[in-house]
């Protein structure tokens, strides 16, 4: 699930093959039909007047905003994981099953063929310039490429799949979480940086809007936090089954975090929960922020999405209120820590 730029609409893939596009109150807009099997992916393009979805049918498709279909874009022998758009929306890369990543033109004409992963890639992203982009694929690797499809580096370190690769936000490091149960730093031109480790599958990996701090999620349960250069910042603990994805609000003071608990837990940027967000009757697979954070979207496998409206302030009262007693009562508190929530704003 995904916002778009702007925040006006939402679009999800389902895998009834059809991407859905909806208001930001949930209104339906659109049900964009067209692919004969799974919709892994769907994203925006960063001007927000087009869509591109990937497809467990070999393609890629665009779509108007509208839900307008634009084109179809053939030439993966299998499944198409993953797709995104060059910061400046000129072009698209999708990563394949075949072992490929392929780069398009926005209207789908076909560029380049970057070959050189050995199994299958799942993840690909551009670098914040869109100069570089980074594949992650289940030979273990991670390869950097030019924006053309020139081969840059191979990236080597992991011994299991590769199942997400992503930049900083100033593009100087990446970072990468294998199935290996570690989280991989690296610099720009590939060279190691920094090792970390879950005690089992890391799934996802998220820097800070500002890059100073990255989160991890795993199997494990837990949500980990790490500084830039990889130093450990803090283990978030509290779902009761794997982690599957974690994502920063845009100003970084919170962070959002979906499990197969049927869960969303909600953060403080170090690591201090603020709510559980139940709802939900699976898998919760996918969680992101509004472009303003003052609303969140997750995507289960009981076939919905939900939003979610909140307010920081008001979840820290509701907490303050519910741990009262506990403040006023626990003879083992220090005396300042019993006025916690008194100066909380109205």
């Amino acid at each position: 699930v995904t916002y778009s730029p702007d925040g006006s609409t939402l679009a999800s893939a389902s895998e009834d093959n059809t991407v859905r596009v909806w208001q930001k109150d949930g209104t339906p807009i659109a049900t964009l039909e067209g692919h004969s099997g799974t919709v892994n992916a769907v994203t925006y393009s960063p001007d927000g007047r087009t869509l591109a979805s990937a497809s467990h049918d070999d393609t890629v498709r665009l779509w108007q905003k509208d839900g307008t279909p634009i084109a179809t874009l053939e030439g993966h022998s299998g499944t198409v994981w993953a797709v995104t758009y060059s910061p400046d929306g000129s072009t698209l890369a999708s990563a394949s099953y075949d072992g490929t990543v392929r780069l398009w033109q926005a209207d789908g004409t076909p560029l380049a063929i970057l070959e050189g992963h050995s199994e299958r890639v799942y993840s690909v992203t551009y670098s914040p310039d869109g100069s570089t982009l980074a594949s992650a694929s289940e030979d273990n690797t991670v390869r950097l490429w030019q924006a053309d499809g020139t081969p840059i580096a191979t990236l080597e370190g992991h011994s299991a799949r590769v199942f997400e690769v992503s930049y900083s936000p100033d593009g100087s490091t990446l970072a990468s979480a294998g199935w290996d149960g570690t989280v991989r730093l690296w610099q720009a031109d590939g060279t190691p940086l920094a090792t970390q480790g879950h005690s089992d599958v890391a799934t996802a990996v998220s820097y800070s809007p500002d890059g100073s701090t990255l989160a991890s999620a795993s199997y494990d349960r837990t949500v980990r936090l790490w500084q830039a250069d990889g130093t450990p910042i803090a283990i978030l603990e509290g779902h009761s089954e794997a982690v599957i994805a974690v994502s920063y609000s845009p100003d970084g003071s919170t962070l959002a975090s979906a499990s197969e608990d049927n869960t969303v837990r909600l953060w403080q940027a170090d690591g201090t929960p603020i709510a559980t967000l139940d709802g939900h009757f699976g898998t919760v697979t996918a969680v992101t922020y509004g472009p303003d954070g003052s609303t969140l979207a997750s995507a289960s496998k009981d076939n919905t999405v939900r939003l979610w409206e909140w307010d920081l302030n008001k979840l820290v009262a509701h907490g303050c209120d519910w741990l009262g007693d506990y403040f006023r009562t626990n003879q083992t508190l220090d005396e300042s820590d019993r006025t916690l929530c008194e100066d909380l704003p109205e």
